[in-house]
């Protein structure tokens, strides 16, 4: 057989194959891919999609909705009922379907089956082990990367055992006995062992070629490092030296209130506008338009089109009232008393204890409680939160055993409607403070999906349920009134009733959350926990830690039950 299908090329309406200056066959059609080995190439015309030989001509009679190219003398192909493989006289190589396929290679493919889990198989259709994962990549050399539920990465062999345990946040394959990995701080090369070859962290690595490789560093630079780590040559100088970089963080709270002022001025919600109609809608002076305009744009915010008309990025999208995720009343929040108590942060260190009430008059939720302005901007700022942040809860948690669950301390119930549009058997409790409860009677009327009681976190509960919830809370408070909480919090339980946290966990070998632990000492005396100390919180108060199951990269659900279960 001809070999010249290897010098082919597309033509430039890729309507048909071209060797040299000259057209390859006769026949065309509406979109053609290149050959693969034996010499047969997917092409599609208004019959539908299959595959040609050298002469243009089909070489079966079947039509799918697409086709691919062959490798391995396999081809994906996808009908009514899937995808699946096929051979280049057309037979299936298996019987089932896929939801999706991708190419042979070293006789093992990707798949996805029907439930949209990844997973990998041999040339008979079966899969290579037990295991699905969320996604699965291709084999190198006898190892592919896989991501599991929780979105974590780690490396496999082909029978689905692990290679080295470690899981990161990106990974990639094997490349001459290292491969590129990503944690929270950045991305680095790990040995075939999972472990780092050195300490440095990039914002950028590439594969080591022949000992070798590029990166990035978070100024900017780009470097090359050897198998050690050590840096080799220096391709681009920093974009942003040290102390450049230290100079911006310095100023952040620039953006703090320059972002509060355009919210208080209406820029965002009168987007998109040219500059003459923002004018006159915020009553700006033409010039100090401008230059609140150029500060938006510089922290990309808001872009000016060739129409001149301003518009809002994807980011400063958030930053419109009438968005159902909108930060416009986080954005006012943190920039006013919370922005004055942070300046005291030297005092309530020293003394390891708030300074909110000593410079506004109160403790935080009676400042609240008593400004239904103030109350209304917090709750709407809890509120973008929690529909973002607690939108998969109800999927993580099998529930199908309860008949009554309490929301405590939960705002304006996101959560809990949330639980109970999931699992419609259940009956709802919200709990919440005097002035919350008769805000939200106040926004919504009696038109709610759970009943509503008032109550006080540190006084015995009013109901009882089966199960209950308490997002970001304890967060608030210091151990003491924790314990206090939580005993409450059990004696409301029913029988082999369970109880729900939502809190970010703290790592002792991680900086992540220490910015907001900071903010919870200053506002109201609280703290984010270690795992260790919610299990001492839960001791105290007759309870055991059973179970946490990760939301994201901060938040996760920690399961308490009664210690005599």
């Amino acid at each position: 057989m001809s070999t010249n299908w290897r010098k082919t090329v597309l033509s430039k309406d890729a309507k048909f194959h071209v060797l040299g200056d000259k057209p390859f066959y006769k026949n065309r059609f509406n979109r053609v891919l290149k050959y693969h080995s034996p010499g047969i190439a997917p092409v599609e015309d208004s019959s539908g999609a299959y595959h040609i030989d050298q002469n243009g001509k089909a070489i079966y009679n079947e039509r799918y909705l697409r086709t691919f190219g062959f490798y391995e003398r396999c081809a994906s192909v996808v009908d009514k009922q899937g995808w699946k493989h096929i051979l280049p006289d057309g037979t299936s190589l298996y019987e089932n379907h896929y939801d999706w396929c991708g190419n042979f290679q070293n006789r093992v493919c990707t798949v996805r089956d029907k439930d949209g889990f990844y997973l990998h198989i041999n040339k008979n259709g079966k899969p290579l082990y037990k295991n699905r994962y969320k996604y699965a990549g291709d084999f190198k050399d006898t190892i592919a990367c896989v991501q599991n539920n929780k979105g974590f990465y780690t490396h496999i062999y082909l029978d689905g055992t692990e290679v080295h345990r470690h899981w990161f946040l990106d990974l990639d394959v094997f490349h001459k006995g290292f491969a590129r990995a990503k944690d929270e701080v950045g991305w680095f090369h790990i040995n075939l062992e999972g472990q780092p070859i050195y300490k440095q962290r990039y914002l950028m690595v590439e594969p080591f070629y022949n000992g070798f490789a590029r990166t990035e560093d978070k100024y900017g630079a780009l470097l090359v490092i050897d198998e050690t780590g050590k840096i080799i040559k220096c391709l681009r100088e920093k974009l942003l030296s040290p102390l450049q970089q230290l100079s911006g963080e310095l100023v952040s709270y620039w953006k703090t209130q320059t972002i509060k002022s355009a919210v208080e001025l209406g820029v965002f919600d009168a987007l998109p506008a040219k500059s003459e109609l923002l004018t006159k809608k915020t009553g700006l002076q033409s010039d100090s338009m401008m230059r609140l305009m150029k500060a938006l744009e510089e922290i990309e915010l808001i872009i000016k089109k060739d129409d001149g008309f301003w518009e809002t990025t994807e980011k400063g999208d958030f930053l419109k009232k009438n968005n159902p995720l909108s930060l416009s009343d986080v954005a006012v929040l943190w920039a006013n008393e919370h922005y004055v108590t942070w300046m005291h942060l030297t005092e309530a260190l020293q003394k390891n204890q708030p300074v909110f009430e000593k410079y506004m008059g109160q403790p935080v939720f009676d400042w609240l409680d008593k400004d239904l302005k103030q109350l209304k901007c917090y709750q709407n700022a809890m509120q973008t939160y929690a529909e973002h942040d607690y939108l998969n809860i109800a999927n993580k948690l099998d529930l199908s055993s309860y008949n009554t669950i309490i929301d405590a301390a939960g705002g304006q119930g996101t959560l809990l409607k949330n639980i109970l549009q999931k699992h419609t058997h259940l009956q709802g409790a919200l709990l919440e403070r005097h002035a919350v409860v008769k805000q939200l009677k106040q926004k919504v009327g009696e038109k709610l999906p759970f009943e509503v009681n008032e109550f006080d976190l540190f006084q015995a509960w009013p109901i009882k349920g089966d199960a209950v919830f308490m997002s970001r809370v304890l967060h608030d408070w210091n151990d003491k009134k924790c314990v206090k909480i939580l005993k409450h919090a059990k004696n409301a339980l029913s029988k082999l009733g369970v109880i729900y946290l939502i809190e970010m966990l703290l790592d002792e070998n991680d900086s992540n959350g220490g910015m907001l632990d900071l903010n919870m000492l200053l506002i109201a005396g609280g703290k984010e926990r270690t795992r260790e100390q919610f299990q001492d919180l839960s001791q105290q108060a007759g309870l055991q830690l059973t179970n946490i199951i990760p939301l994201d990269g901060f938040n996760h659900i920690i399961q308490l039950e009664p210690s005599e279960h």
